[in-house]
């Protein structure tokens, strides 16, 4: 037995927002398309300290794409170092309650940018944490969720990607599910 959110995994737009799809109400290509990958490991995030737009349209400009309608947007935080499931304690525990997150300007640029999905090597893509206590998220509660775009958490080795590509991943279809774990699947 596994919980909807383990490991890589989706938020459905019900996990924050009560009256909006269930994971088994999506299309079964709500996870495919093209991706842009924004890797923000060389600007060595901190945790609870989220990323500004500016950096977003610096690696815009440095890997030569823009964002389209319909694409997934992937973030490599670099954050995958810090999660250590063979450790114990609290060097263990780190990784779930850190986290730099995005600010209200970087989530409502992808928003209103038209994006499918976004993910990210965190525990919560969009949330700000520090010590487990959530400073900000305005993906999931104002800009991602509420407008069907969804979430992808729980990523690894994003710095094999390639800046662009194609992105798949197919959910399990659990019914009433505010999530799911995942399989995601890059094509360059």
């Amino acid at each position: 037995m596994i919980s909807e959110h383990t490991g890589s995994h989706v938020d459905a737009p019900v996990h924050c927002h009560g009256e909006q799809a269930t994971i088994d109400q999506l299309p079964v290509d709500c996870l495919m398309g093209p991706y842009k990958k924004y890797d923000l490991s060389s600007f060595a995030p901190e945790a609870g300290k989220p990323v500004e737009l500016q950096i977003i349209k610096e690696i815009e400009k440095r890997d030569e794409f823009s964002l389209q309608a319909g694409d997934i947007v992937l973030i490599d935080f670099g954050w995958d170092k810090y999660y250590k499931p063979d450790s114990s304690g609290s060097e263990r525990e780190w990784w779930g309650k850190n986290e730099p997150g995005l600010t209200n300007e970087v989530c409502k640029y992808f928003s209103e940018a038209g994006i499918k999905a976004i993910g990210a090597d965190t525990p919560g893509v969009d949330i700000c944490m520090l010590d487990g206590k959530i400073l900000s998220a305005p993906g999931h509660v104002e800009y991602f969720l509420p407008n069907n775009i969804l979430i992808m958490e729980g990523f690894s080795r994003m710095s094999q990607a390639p800046a662009i590509g194609v992105f798949m991943a197919l959910p399990l279809k659990i019914k009433n599910g505010s999530g799911s774990p995942i399989r995601p699947i890059l094509l360059a």
